[in-house]
C-alpha cells in the first residue's frame, strides 16, 4: 500500500532538486519553515520573532540554532547546488546569495506559481 504524500514530502523533493542534501542539519528546518510560510505568508514579516522559534519548537533546538542551520544550508546550496533553479525560483538574476528569509520567500513563491501544493489547503 502506498502512503499518502504530504506537503513536507513535496517540499523536501524540491529542496533535493535545488541541491540540498538530507545530511544538512538545516534541511528539516528549511522544509518546516517553507511549509509554515506556505500556510501563512505573514510569518515572513517576523522571521526571527515568530518563524524561527516555531521551527525550533517543531524541529528541536533554539531559534538561534535554526537560524544558523538555515544559513549554513542556504550557503551550501548556493555554493554547490542548482543555482539555475534558485534563479528561476527568484524570477530575477541573483548576483549574490539571498538571505534565508528571501530564499524561503522564493521557494514558497515558486511552489505557488507551479501549483506544487495545490492538492493541499493553504491560505
Amino acid at each position: 500500500m502506498m502512503s499518502k504524500r504530504t506537503p513536507s514530502d513535496v517540499i523536501e523533493e524540491l529542496l533535493h532538486q535545488m541541491g540540498y542534501k538530507g545530511t544538512y542539519m538545516g534541511m528539516a528546518s528549511l522544509a518546516t519553515a517553507v511549509e509554515l510560510v506556505w500556510q501563512d505568508r505573514t510569518l515572513l514579516h517576523a522571521v526571527t520573532k515568530v518563524l524561527y522559534p516555531e521551527v525550533a519548537r517543531r524541529c528541536g533546538g533554539t531559534w538561534r540554532t535554526v537560524e544558523r542551520n538555515l544559513r549554513t544550508a542556504a550557503k551550501a546550496c548556493w555554493d554547490h547546488g542548482d543555482r539555475a533553479l534558485i534563479q528561476e525560483m527568484a524570477g530575477i538574476e541573483l548576483r549574490a546569495m539571498p538571505s534565508t528569509g528571501e530564499l524561503i520567500y522564493y521557494i514558497v513563491a515558486y511552489i505557488r506559481r507551479h501549483g506544487l501544493l495545490d492538492e493541499f489547503e493553504a491560505d
